[in-house]
């Protein structure tokens, strides 16, 4: 319909401005700080639902990344897990924070209903949406804006699906 049509219009105007905007400007990023500034700030979407956001980290690391990507993806991420716990009216999300075997991994995790096995491969597809005011775009270009920074990120098929979705979010570390 009309709406995917423009949707696909966006998705690759929004490709295109990412490839041409060059390579990200790569910082150190204090990930807890900023997982704490984000579960803040989405306090009042979390409380209204009764659902509780929660930092889990063992100390501070830092990230090699470009501040506004990671604040995006985790954005994303975030407003996913939100999204869905919400309908069953309470919830916890979990933002965990830990050094992984190549660099820091930022983990949102909630307690929802999980990603069916059948959706997984799907997910990171563009235009792939179970919302239904979605366009789809957003895991799409949350991955894209992790590996441009030589990072990644992917669903945890560990997880058995009744225990909720669960992405990691991989990135450089600053040693």
């Amino acid at each position: 319909g009309p709406r995917t049509g423009g949707a696909i219009a966006t998705a690759h105007a929004q490709r295109r401005s990412l490839s041409e905007a060059g390579p990200p400007t790569l910082r150190a990023i204090p990930l807890v700080e900023l997982a704490r500034t984000l579960a803040r700030e989405q306090g009042s979407i979390a409380h209204d639902a009764h659902v509780e956001v929660r930092v889990d980290a063992d100390g501070e690391q830092l990230a090699l990344a470009e501040p506004v990507y990671v604040r995006l993806i985790l954005e994303t991420l975030l407003g996913n897990a939100l999204d869905a716990v919400r309908p069953r009216g309470r919830g916890a999300v979990t933002i965990g924070i830990r050094r992984g075997e190549s660099g820091p991994e930022v983990t949102v995790a909630d307690d929802g209903p999980g990603v069916a096995p059948e959706m997984q491969d799907a997910l990171f597809r563009p235009l792939h949406t179970t919302k239904e005011a979605g366009l789809g775009l957003g895991l799409s270009i949350a991955r894209a804006l992790a590996q441009s920074m030589g990072g990644d990120l992917e669903l945890d098929r560990r997880a058995p699906s009744a225990s909720g979705g669960r992405f990691t979010l991989s990135l450089r570390g600053t040693s």
